[in-house]
């Protein structure tokens, strides 16, 4: 692991009278990448794990491994097939990184006597709470392939109406069903998903799903109107609106613009913090320094802002001070 570094651009002068006032920003140079570990975990499933994550990473397959799925995970790519025969994955970063892995067959039969396709965020015992304004979603085990919509029912209220939701398989968590309708507030809704009413890559087919939901009022959220002023119009921008445990709520590239506003609504009470990315290089992700390039990190201002209450409209106005 890298140490971290600083560097001045400029050289410094320094006499009896003229003291100046320094600014070092220290950064960690990006790590060369490398394969630390590749593991086939079960039929179906190959597992890569870098010693950073992997985003400039390309992967390309031969042969069998044509119709392979791929999910990256902090610094693991796992890579979904369904294929007896053995293939390869190829990995390029630039001119810099360069590995091949054989992936060897193993027999599906073995699998498929014990493999379940089922869902992992939960049993349905619980009631969940819904945002009027989302998806409802149940994450499965294994990236899924169709969808019998006929055998997806919910049902509205204590009456148990029935009602027709539009049901897909989320197309950047492939593991993942998203069930939309237009939710009414504070009412309840139950969600049975029939078996074999969906199939994953394998050919497996589920059991019984149920989940019960509660969706809350609109009065239940906040929103928050933001303003950022003082860009640079001649630079391009990253915003982030993050909770305080660091999650991404919400994303906006930003170019040639002086000032952006934006309206976030149906905001959970809490409290949330912006990030702003100088984007030098305009690729949509923060990029370290390098020393031997006499290149400095790209810069960061986070600002906190004031708690976010329910029902109400918090009016945030952030000026990044670099």
């Amino acid at each position: 692991e890298l140490e971290q570094i600083g560097f001045l651009e400029d050289n410094v002068v320094i006499s009896d009278t003229l003291q100046p006032r320094l600014k070092l920003e220290i950064f960690q140079e990006q790590l060369p990448l490398i394969l630390m570990k590749d593991e086939l975990t079960q039929y179906g499933l190959a597992k890569l794990a870098f010693n950073r994550e992997p985003y400039d990473v390309t992967v390309g397959y031969d042969g069998a491994g044509d119709q392979a799925r791929l999910e990256t995970d902090g610094d693991t790519i796992k890579v979904w097939f369904d294929t007896e025969e053995t293939w390869a994955i190829f990995l390029e970063q630039g001119e810099d990184f360069r590995d091949t892995i054989q992936v060897k067959g193993e027999p599906k039969a073995e699998f498929l006597a014990t493999a379940k396709l089922q869902r992992l965020d939960g049993d349905g015992d619980r009631a969940k709470s819904l945002n009027p304004v989302l998806a409802a979603e149940i994450e499965m085990n294994h990236p899924l392939t169709t969808i019998n919509k006929e055998l997806v029912k919910l049902y509205e209220d204590s009456l148990k109406t029935p009602v027709t939701p539009t049901v897909t398989i989320d197309s950047v968590n492939g593991r993942s069903l998203k069930i939309t309708f237009p939710w009414k507030e504070s009412i309840k809704y139950d969600l049975e998903i029939l078996p074999e009413a969906v199939t994953d890559i394998y050919g497996l087919q589920n059991d019984t799903i149920t989940q019960t939901y509660k969706v809350k009022t609109k009065e239940e959220f906040g929103t928050i109107k933001l303003t950022v002023n003082e860009l640079d119009i001649k630079s391009n921008y990253i915003l982030q609106v993050l909770t305080k445990n660091d999650n991404l709520v919400k994303e906006y590239f930003i170019k040639e613009k002086a000032t952006f506003e934006n309206e976030i609504n149906m905001l959970f009470p809490s409290e949330y913090i912006v990030k702003i990315i100088e984007d030098r290089n305009a690729n949509q992700r923060w990029d370290s320094g390098n020393y031997d390039l006499k290149r400095q990190a790209e810069p960061i201002y986070t600002q906190g802002l004031e708690a976010l209450r329910a029902n109400w409209d918090l009016e945030a106005v952030v000026v990044p001070k670099w």
